[in-house]
């Protein structure tokens, strides 16, 4: 098991799963894989019917980082936001149980709202018609970005859900 220092974490991620089994051992990896440790999974399993629920467990059993919640289904955004109900942390980030993070993507945004601290949202890689407005910061946004992102978010409501975390 590896050694993790129990502090609030910074970048509590919100992981809705819902039967997908097959893709979420790698989902949950890319999560572990991150170079900037200070996170929590907050695992929220909508009434799988596959195997999605064991893997959860499984993963909590060895990482204390991992926190499992099971439930009926209630559907994806009803998952969300039960996973936000129990998130701790300055951040919150949005990953499905089908997808993956790089596995810096912590450590870049860390370093970026460490530099910026009035930053109350972050993310990337952003739509093309942000990184058009700014420089890319290893393909998140940052700097000359953020206010780019700023201007997007109030006059587009442009955002992918698991690019953008928020204060």
């Amino acid at each position: 098991m590896p050694k993790v220092s129990f502090i609030m974490p910074k970048f509590p991620v919100i992981i809705p799963v819902y039967n997908v089994a097959q893709y979420l051992g790698e989902c949950l990896d890319s999560v572990k894989a991150q170079t900037f440790t200070a996170w929590e999974a907050i695992c929220v399993d909508d009434g799988s019917s596959d195997d999605s629920g064991k893997i959860l467990d499984e993963y909590a059993r060895k990482d204390p980082r991992f926190k499992v919640f099971h439930r009926q289904n209630a559907g994806v955004s009803a998952a969300r936001n039960a996973g936000i109900r129990e998130a701790q942390g300055e951040f919150i980030a949005f990953l499905d149980g089908d997808d993956e993070y790089p596995k810096d993507r912590f450590a870049i945004l860390n370093d970026c709202l460490e530099r910026h601290p009035g930053v109350q949202i972050a993310g990337g890689p952003a739509t093309s018609d942000i990184l058009e407005m700014g420089r890319s910061y290893y393909g998140y946004a940052c700097e000359a970005q953020l206010s780019a992102i700023a201007y997007s978010y109030r006059h587009f409501k442009r955002f992918v859900k698991r690019v953008v975390f928020h204060r």
